[in-house]
C-alpha cells in the first residue's frame, strides 16, 4: 500500500484538479516525489479527458492537464493506497460503506486538511515514504481533541453543469486543502 487517492464522481473535474495540484506541490518539496498521487471516479467509465472547464482551470493555475484520463474506482485501487480522499462527506460515507476496510483511512480532502491544520503532525525522523501511511493514526489521535468544523466546510461541491463560479470555488477550496495537506506532510 502506498500513495494518496482523490475520489469524486466522474474523475473529470474535482479529483483530477486535486491530483494535479497535489503532485505539483509535492514535487516542490524535498522528498515529496516519493509519494504517489492518483485519482479515480465512482461512476466514470474511465478513459475520458478532464472536463474542458476543469482543464482550463488547471491550465490557469499553471498545471498541465494534457494526457489526463479518468479512471474508474475499483476496490483494488482503494486497497492499494494509504489514504483515500473523497470530494464530499456523502461520497466518503458511500466509499466506507461499500468497502469497510477504508474506515480509518478515508476522509474528505477538506476534512483531512482541517484536522492537520488543527493538529499538525510532528514527524521527528519519520521518512517521507512513511508519512502518508502514518496520517490515519495522526488523525485518530487528534479526534475528539479538536473542534469539529461546520459540516458544509468538509465538502467540495460538484461543478459539473453549474455556473463557472462553482468551479472556481471548488478549485480554491481544493487548492487550500491540498496546500495544508502537503505542508503537513513536509512537516
Amino acid at each position: 500500500m502506498s500513495g494518496l487517492l482523490f475520489v469524486c464522481l466522474a474523475n473529470r473535474a474535482r479529483s483530477p484538479l486535486a491530483e494535479l495540484m497535489t503532485r505539483a506541490l509535492l514535487d516542490q518539496a524535498p522528498g515529496g516525489s516519493q509519494i504517489a498521487v492518483s485519482s479515480a471516479g465512482t461512476w466514470t467509465p474511465g478513459g475520458e479527458p478532464m472536463w474542458p472547464p476543469a482543464a482550463a482551470e488547471a491550465t490557469r493555475l499553471g498545471l498541465d492537464p494534457t494526457g489526463f484520463r479518468s479512471r474508474q474506482l475499483t476496490p483494488d485501487i482503494a486497497d492499494d493506497v494509504d489514504v483515500v480522499l473523497a470530494a464530499t462527506r456523502d461520497l466518503r460515507d458511500k466509499l466506507i460503506s461499500g468497502q469497510p476496510s477504508l474506515l480509518r483511512r478515508c476522509f474528505t480532502w477538506r476534512e483531512l486538511a482541517w484536522n492537520l491544520a488543527a493538529a499538525p503532525p510532528a514527524w521527528d525522523g519519520v521518512a517521507w515514504a512513511d508519512r502518508l501511511g502514518a496520517l490515519p493514526e495522526v488523525v485518530a489521535r487528534s479526534r475528539g481533541r479538536i473542534p469539529a468544523p461546520p459540516a458544509d466546510a468538509l465538502d467540495v461541491e460538484d461543478p459539473g453543469g453549474r455556473r463557472p463560479k462553482v468551479l472556481r470555488e471548488a478549485s480554491a477550496q481544493t487548492l487550500d486543502a491540498v496546500r495544508t495537506i502537503t505542508a503537513a506532510l513536509s512537516g
